[in-house]
């Protein structure tokens, strides 16, 4: 059994992490939040021991420290220290010898690179504080990990499609009855699946930590326009709502075009994305539908343990 220190895991990502590994014979994890009470609240299982930030951690008993502590994009004020509490954890993990650090990282650490598809080794061009934090969180383990024992890589995560705003107002649109307004419209975008994140994610600790490298891209691979995006809601629609979805487009020239190399990962895990973009809108429909009836399912914060993983 592995033994897992994850940070984090009262945020989107750690929680649906914790959700998929309940009650596994594979890993003991132990869950830093700095909400132990609503944690507690939200999930109890044998393999999962809920630790409040900042309280003693026996690192000489972890394996791996899964790092997803950071605060969201746009929430700039957070960044300074959630890069002092990663070099607060980096540092216990490398002095204490344990053997592998995965930090989260993201796509965002590209930013405005014109050579698409990215692949590992392009260059970082951040072209906001988010992705300046997030390639300064990758500096630092790699130089406080320099010439320790300790493995170490950064899983740069494409955006996941829950926390894509404009795709929250195009289906909230639809289910309102209001049309969808575009400005632009052949602006490109790359999404992932937060079942499918947390898989890739385990898919890495599956594998023996002395293949890894020091960075991949997880994420689908694939593009779509924001017209598409717009029409695919359009079809999904009539099996959740009676209205018809009506789409306006604003012609306007704006450029957009992440997308990432994931075949790095893909051929070090055989992990492959199982949400299409069909399929993560579907969910995005399910997900506002239910808070709008107040029923918990998979992403609400209160309670997001109930949806049925494939």
């Amino acid at each position: 059994m592995k033994k897992i220190l994850l940070t984090g895991a009262g945020g989107f990502l750690g929680r649906q992490f914790l959700w998929r590994i309940k009650d596994s014979n594979k890993y003991f994890v132990y869950a830093v939040t700095s909400n132990t009470e609503k944690l507690n609240g939200i999930i109890s299982a044998p393999n999962i021991q809920i630790i409040e930030k900042g309280a003693k951690i026996d690192w000489k008993d972890l394996d791996i420290v899964l790092h997803g502590a950071f605060s969201r994009a746009g929430e700039s004020s957070g960044y300074i220290t959630s890069l002092v509490y990663a070099k607060q954890i980096f540092n216990e993990a490398i002095s204490n010898k344990v053997s592998a650090i995965i930090n989260i990282s993201s796509q965002s650490l590209y930013g405005n690179n014109p050579n698409i598809p990215w692949s590992e080794d392009a260059e970082l061009i951040p072209n906001d504080i988010y992705g300046m934090a997030k390639a300064s969180a990758e500096i630092l383990l790699d130089g406080i990990a320099r010439d320790s024992e300790t493995t170490i890589t950064n899983l740069r995560l494409s955006s996941i499609m829950l926390n894509a705003r404009f795709v929250n107002v195009f289906v909230q649109n639809a289910i309102d009855g209001k049309p969808i307004h575009i400005v632009g419209g052949t602006q490109k975008v790359s999404f992932m699946d937060i079942r499918d994140a947390v898989d890739g994610i385990l898919a890495l600790i599956d594998t023996p930590i002395s293949k890894w490298d020091k960075v991949y891209n997880l994420g689908t691979g694939k593009q779509n326009s924001i017209i598409e995006i717009a029409e695919i809601v359009k079809e999904v629609a009539p099996k959740y709502v009676t209205n018809e979805v009506e789409i306006n487009i604003e012609k306007k020239d704006i450029f957009l075009n992440p997308c990432m190399d994931v075949s790095k990962f893909r051929e070090l895990t055989n992990w492959n994305a199982q949400y299409d973009i069909k399929e993560m809108i579907k969910s995005q429909f399910e997900y506002l539908l239910d808070n709008k009836r107040g029923v918990s399912g998979l992403f609400s914060a209160s309670y997001p343990f109930t949806y049925k993983w494939q």
